[in-house]
């Protein structure tokens, strides 16, 4: 067996495992376009250098759903800026942390996407 064709099916399973353990049902949202899917919410809380002698914790989470899962309007695409996800009526902005891009993905095989947020 190609090892290529081997860890692909263990990222593949992996994907499985956190989709089936971890994740739960949200809305991810571009405009008027949405789709629900699985997503698993990861990071909450990190501290924010105001540049004022003072550290504040923003509210973000960074989210991890299938490439293939988000869908809108029929066509697979990619996180913007500005896209939100929608958890327990709780909204979360897809935006970029200083340095990174909005979202990621988190394999070379390119099975799963990271997508940063901020809460509103």
């Amino acid at each position: 067996m190609d090892p290529t064709d081997l860890l692909q099916s263990g990222v593949n399973w992996l994907a499985d495992a956190r989709e089936k353990s971890f994740s739960r049902l949200v809305t991810y949202r571009r405009g008027a376009e949405s789709v629900t899917l699985l997503a698993t919410p990861g990071n909450e809380a990190s501290p924010l250098d105001s540049g004022l002698d003072a550290i504040e914790n923003m509210v973000d989470r960074d989210y991890m759903i299938r490439t293939s899962s988000l869908v809108l309007g029929g066509v697979q695409t990619f996180p913007q800026r500005g896209d939100e996800i929608v958890e327990n009526g709780d909204v979360y902005q897809v935006f970029a942390p200083t340095g990174k891009n909005a979202a990621r993905e988190s394999c070379q095989y390119e099975a799963t996407l990271r997508i940063h947020t901020k809460r509103l």
